[in-house]
């Protein structure tokens, strides 16, 4: 990293989330093409030597991206998710109309406030008919799920015109306010990618969800094997210097200190003695049906899931009150959570439970017990 990132626009992340992979792929290369040629020369498609591969970079007139993709369910969408200010969801009139409702409800339990809907396969008259059916039903869908699902941007997508449906939808999003950073609470970085560095460091990525970072601190990673102490030596996002790594940031992190072996994705960066870890903890969920992800089964004491907070995943078991025998789908419920391995999380952060790929569980962390 030689060039210094100048903070000259709000930088702002996009997640694009959908069923198929190639779609996904397709959409964030065309629209970082797009940006390239049509908005400012400075986004390119170029290959990153640090930082997390999954990642584009893009800029418009008014705003700096960063580009995630998502698959829209599973435990593996969850950690994808991590910092996002703005969800696309691409729909297809091809697709299982209820698909949408498991992202829309985790993006919901996430507090992702801004969401958009890009729908394809709208180019012939048969697809039309079938495009103004499905934009009924996810605008109910939205609406069911507190988003406001009369006003929310959908774009119909066609091939033809592609160039002009992504400039619509960047559009949007330069629309939507700069979100709010948190600049003053204690450092916190869930990690998703881990690479070596130069000179024996340890590159570590990930969005930096509070708190800031910078050259000369002393920082340590939390997760399920304890503590490990680090030395940060520099910050960088998109291959470029950063002065600072800032809340939103998908930040680089270089710490010496460390060998590989320490460190894996799901640990926190934090400040030295700042955070806690936590292994029982009480959480106000939901319990999907089976046309939101769930697989139309309730759940009892004892019952085992895998649960993903923040870039986490930890297996743990659930206590009911004592009233509940059973909790069955559609049900709102406060329960016990006891992890097997102590796991860093905050009050009124979003928690998800699987049994394979199905959501047994959404909601959000009420309280922590030890």
């Amino acid at each position: 990293m030689t060039t210094e990132f100048l903070r000259t626009k709000p930088h702002v992340n996009i997640a694009l989330i959908g069923q198929n992979i190639v779609d996904r792929h397709a959409l964030r290369q065309n629209m970082v093409d797009v940006a390239g040629k049509r908005l400012c020369k400075t986004s390119k498609s170029e290959t990153r030597r640090l930082g997390n591969p999954a990642l584009a970079e893009l800029e418009t007139q008014h705003r700096h991206y960063a580009i995630n993709e998502s698959p829209g369910e599973g435990p593996g969408m969850i950690a994808t998710l991590c910092g996002t200010d703005i969800a696309v969801l691409l729909v297809s009139t091809l697709d299982d109309i209820e698909y949408n409702r498991q992202p829309i409800l985790t993006l919901r339990q996430l507090g992702v406030r801004h969401l958009m809907i890009l729908m394809g396969q709208c180019e012939s008259d048969i697809n039309v008919k079938q495009a103004d059916n499905l934009e009924r039903v996810i605008r109910k869908q939205l609406t069911d799920y507190e988003y406001p699902g009369d006003t929310l941007p959908i774009i119909r997508s066609n091939q033809q015109v592609l160039e002009t449906d992504i400039l619509h939808l960047l559009a949007y999003c330069d629309e939507i306010p700069p979100p709010e950073r948190d600049l003053t609470g204690s450092l916190k970085m869930p990690i998703q990618h881990v690479t070596g560095g130069t000179g024996g460091n340890v590159a570590i990525s990930g969005c930096i969800v509070r708190g800031t970072v910078a050259e000369g601190s002393i920082v340590e990673l939390l997760g399920f094997q304890g503590m490990r102490q680090g030395y940060c030596t520099a910050v960088g996002t998109f291959d470029k210097v950063l002065t600072e790594g800032q809340a939103g940031d998908q930040a680089t992190v270089f710490l010496s200190g460390l060998s590989l072996a320490d460190v894996y994705p799901g640990q926190v960066l934090a400040p030295l003695g700042n955070l806690s870890c936590c292994n029982r903890l009480m959480a106000d969920v939901y319990l999907p049906m089976p046309e939101e992800g769930g697989n139309g089964l309730g759940l009892i004491t004892g019952d085992r899931l895998t649960f993903c907070i923040g870039n986490s995943e930890v297996e743990g078991t659930l206590e009911l009150p004592p009233e509940w025998q059973t909790a069955v789908p559609g049900s709102t419920i406060e329960l016990t959570i006891a992890l097997a391995a102590p796991t860093v999380m905050d009050r009124g952060e979003g928690i998800f439970g699987y049994d394979g790929s199905a959501l047994m569980l959404a909601g959000n962390v009420a309280r922590l017990l030890n």
